[in-house]
């Protein structure tokens, strides 16, 4: 127990410790003023526009749910009013001299392009150190976040003062971000192997993830009326062969 309590000191003081220590600090104090949307939309004292607002929110979680197929939980049925109309500072940076991305690797979850700061004298800081060292950067006030499907997110008041598309575009590309989290998997697997088998396997998911993403993208522009949908006949049994076929190579000596 001892032992236990050291490490978790340990850890704590450390640079990513911080990090991760207040912005558990700052989930949990939005989780602390949540209020359900449907209480307040019916509510005669909320706000017209805030009602109006809230209320779309709602259509746009349904339609995520019932057209695109996403898994919503609880996710965006709730409300957290902040003290400030910024929520959270996000930090991404590239290298100069090609077309890489700075990547930032936390526990669990994996690696990530961009990194969000609560602390804005934090994220000023590391900006500079990244410039310093030779980065590109972009610092920039971010409206909204979430934590992966991790937790039920509520909305929070500065994702409410968005336009009405932005704010219905928020909401659904928040839904589908837990589909990343396949993404990060395959990634960590990818790294942390040799195994010629699961490093096909970890490239293949990393495709279909790509693939949902990309037609979950398509489906929202279809439906903000941005672009039109090709349609193509497709052959199940073409399908099921290449399908096969993948499995035969990944499983060799298997009955399929």
């Amino acid at each position: 127990m001892a032992i236990s309590a050291v490490l978790l000191a340990t850890v704590a003081i450390t640079p990513m410790g911080c990090y991760i220590s207040r912005a558990a600090y700052e989930e949990a104090r939005i989780l602390s003023r949540r209020q359900s949307l449907a209480t307040l939309v019916a509510d005669s004292a909320t706000d017209a526009a805030t009602r109006d607002k809230l209320a779309l929110v709602l259509a746009a979680r349904a339609f995520a749910v019932d057209s695109l197929g996403l898994k919503a939980g609880k996710s965006f049925t709730q409300y957290s009013k902040l003290r400030s109309d910024t929520l959270v500072l996000v930090l991404s940076a590239a290298y100069r001299d090609r077309l890489e991305r700075k990547m930032w690797w936390f526990p669990v979850v994996g690696r990530f392009p961009y990194k969000g700061y609560f602390d804005f004298d934090d994220a000023k800081k590391n900006a500079t150190k990244l410039r310093a060292a030779g980065f590109d950067v972009t610092l920039g006030a971010s409206s909204a976040f979430s934590t992966l499907g991790w937790f039920n997110d509520p909305l929070v008041s500065s994702t409410v003062a968005q336009d009405s598309i932005t704010l219905a575009n928020t909401i659904i590309h928040d839904l589908k971000n837990p589909i990343c989290i396949v993404r990060c998997c395959a990634d960590l697997i990818s790294t942390e192997t040799e195994d010629p088998r699961l490093l096909q396997l970890t490239t293949m998911l990393g495709k279909a993830v790509d693939g949902m993403t990309s037609m979950t993208q398509e489906l929202l522009d279809y439906a903000r009326g941005n672009s039109s949908l090709a349609c193509e006949l497709v052959s199940i049994w073409r399908l099921l062969d290449e399908l096969n076929t993948q499995a035969l190579c990944l499983l060799p000596g298997k009955n399929i």
